[in-house]
């Protein structure tokens, strides 16, 4: 269970880069490695469908003995409004050295898909 007193006050927002898969017209973000006070993303990507579906996948690592990290990644027009954030998630408990894979499928107003141009990421670090 997380303990909001064991958060480190470290969140890192990020603009994304949008690629279109015009074969499968899904939207994909990929985000780049980054590394949030101990807790360590090595690859990133997120992906929309145009029916309401998406799905996150990355790999992490923790330089530390325990570790959590948390995304919320809000996705923004090309005028950079807010169409939707989608609830936070968070990455396997993690011991260095292993790599962690890390999916979550999600569901969304499919009607907010065309005007899906881009995104933020913030990301917090638990040690736990």
């Amino acid at each position: 269970m997380f303990k909001l007193s064991r958060v480190l006050p470290f969140v890192v927002v990020a603009l994304l880069a949008l690629h279109t898969h015009a074969a499968s017209a899904q939207k994909t973000y990929n985000f780049p490695a980054r590394d949030f006070q101990g807790c360590n993303l090595l690859i990133g990507k997120i992906t929309f469908n145009p029916d309401g579906t998406g799905f996150w996948e990355a790999t992490t690592s923790s330089d530390r003995s325990y570790g959590t990290m948390g995304v919320t990644i809000t996705a923004r027009s090309s005028g950079h409004t807010a169409l939707v954030v989608l609830p936070q998630w968070f990455s396997p408990r993690m011991a260095t050295p292993a790599h962690y894979p890390w999916t979550k499928s999600f569901v969304y107003d499919r009607s907010i898909y065309n005007d899906i141009a881009g995104g933020t990421d913030a990301y917090a670090c638990t040690m736990n």
